[in-house]
């Protein structure tokens, strides 16, 4: 496992967070999602400790490391909805810095097309794919890159700001979703569009629309991506294959999984791992579902609460009429049966840090 920057930022925030709550407010409050976050994440470690003997000697320090770094992820979640409510004025520009953090990764994503566009010529031991002329940014894939500039595009959205460098903001943010060429991006921001337009602006949505339409007639590789979707050597193919491992391993362990990151070491055992002398892969510990990935590592119990979790925010969210935050959290559960963005630890920590602002 690596550790990532934002690795390194959600510690700070929790380390940071829980000093400041505990040591000066002496308060710390929870709300159900919270609860039923946490009751995830405890089951989670109890599934892994079930299985200790399937990870194999070395291998548990990698399992429990996926651990900690959803633990410390949900702990951003209750760091960030406490200081919401004790001292809001610590958090009140967070939704800046999260659209900000977007635009860096958009433009870094522009100057990779023009300096490195084709990842084919990258040294296939390092195990990314060859993605040709696509946004992958730092990220280093399109699908990620793609689901991250969503979920920025909606914080804009909710924000309500009209101004220059908004606009400026929401040109930057959209064109660098179309660049990623990616369906499950454009699959998630589809998902957003509909649901504002529809409770909020219908003339938005026909925009949308059109605009869709004259991108699909005008653009040949648009449509070259979204026809791809029948093509046997498409990645969609492949995609149905991953599926179709998830729910054989996950029907051969359906009360506690084969405990919680330990895919790779169950995949070894069913032989669905596919290792190649002296090449890497990225995506050996999942699945292109996020929720396969829950199922087969934690069980239908696992399963149950991570589902509820949502559940109770998509109520509170829908309650207080936060539609673009509810589309986008719809919308990358529909994306995360393509790839596994809810584990993706980006998307992870900046999901948690959204849902502790907007969340009541």
């Amino acid at each position: 496992m690596g550790i990532y920057a934002c690795d390194v930022l959600a510690s700070l925030v929790v380390i940071c967070g829980l000093t400041y709550l505990l040591g000066v407010k002496k308060s710390l409050r929870v709300n159900l999602p919270i609860i039923l976050g946490f009751g995830f994440v405890a089951w989670a470690l109890v599934t892994f400790i079930f299985n200790l003997e399937g990870v194999g000697v070395g291998n548990e320090f990698v399992s429990f490391s996926y651990w900690i770094r959803l633990a410390v992820a949900f702990l951003v979640l209750l760091v960030i909805w406490n200081l919401k409510k004790l001292s809001p004025e610590i958090v009140k520009d967070l939704p800046n810095w999260f659209v900000v953090s977007g635009i860096i990764l958009a433009m870094a994503g522009f100057v990779q097309l023009l300096v490195f566009p084709d990842f084919g010529k990258l040294d296939p031991s390092l195990g990314w794919d060859p993605h040709y002329f696509r946004l992958n940014s730092t990220f280093f894939d399109p699908n990620f890159t793609g689901a991250f500039l969503v979920i920025c595009l909606a914080v804009l959205g909710q924000m309500k700001i009209r101004s220059k460098i908004s606009y400026l903001s929401f040109t930057i943010l959209l064109l660098a979703i179309i660049l990623t060429f990616s369906r499950s991006a454009w699959l998630m921001l589809a998902i957003v569009v509909f649901i504002y337009g529809l409770f909020k602006s219908r003339l938005t949505l026909l925009l949308a629309i059109l605009l869709a339409f004259s991108a699909y007639f005008a653009v040949p590789r648009i449509q070259t991506r979204l026809s791809g979707v029948t093509d046997p050597a498409d990645s969609a193919t492949y995609r149905l294959i991953s599926w179709r491992q998830g729910l054989t391993i996950s029907s051969q362990n359906l009360l506690t999984g084969v405990g919680f990151n330990n895919l790779r070491y169950a995949k070894e055992a069913s032989e669905f791992y596919d290792y190649r002398p002296g090449l890497s892969t990225h995506s050996g510990a999942g699945f292109d579902s996020s929720l396969l990935v829950v199922l087969a590592t934690t069980g239908v119990l696992g399963l149950a609460i991570f589902l509820s979790f949502y559940l109770t925010i998509f109520i509170q969210l829908l309650m207080s009429r936060r539609l673009l935050i509810w589309g986008v959290l719809i919308a990358l559960l529909v994306g995360s049966n393509f790839i596994n963005s809810l584990f993706y630890a980006p998307i992870l920590v900046l999901e948690m840090l959204i849902l502790g602002l907007f969340v009541d």
